[in-house]
């Protein structure tokens, strides 16, 4: 023996015997039949997000920013196709590539978001829930709105979007 150690090679496994034909491997999602059934139901839930992003254009209290990006995640890892089309679409891929690029989360989106949470929250107070969920409950809602908040409005020499 020279004292080194042994090295053991893992079985190759065929694609094929993983995976079930047709479906490709989508980012992070294990194989299997797992990663077969929810590619169906993240396409499903994109497009959701894509029509209340859209409904979120007409309507003051719907924003369109959070179910955009969400819709993205959605196509990230199901349909590169659809991800592309939305990433790139003339309306909704600029809220997109600038929260890639910049973190940019436009004024709009900010004050509803941090209206809605308020309103979470004193729905909760008017409900009497117990205060220890409240301090709970109002703790995070601070400091998810004071990391949104603190995100840019607008690309650096950009104009403000929505």
């Amino acid at each position: 023996m020279s004292g080194k150690p042994l090295a053991v090679e893992p079985a190759a496994v065929e694609p094929s015997a993983v995976e079930p034909a047709g479906i490709e491997q989508t980012g992070g999602s294990a194989p299997g039949r797992s990663a077969w059934l929810s590619r169906p139901l993240l396409i499903l839930f994109g497009w959701l997000c894509v029509a209340l992003g859209f409904v979120g254009i007409f309507l003051p209290l719907l924003p369109t920013t959070p179910f955009i990006l969400l819709a993205l995640w959605c196509f990230a890892r199901s349909s590169q196709r659809f991800h592309d089309w939305l990433y790139h679409h003339p309306r909704f891929g600029t809220l997109a590539r600038n929260w890639r690029n910049y973190g940019v989360v436009p004024f709009r989106a900010k004050l509803l978001s941090v209206a809605m949470m308020s309103l979470s929250l004193g729905i909760m107070i008017h409900n009497e829930v117990d205060w220890r969920i409240v301090v709970v409950v109002g703790a995070v809602l601070v400091v998810v709105a004071s990391w949104l908040v603190s995100r840019p409005s607008r690309p650096p020499g950009g104009e403000s979007l929505l």
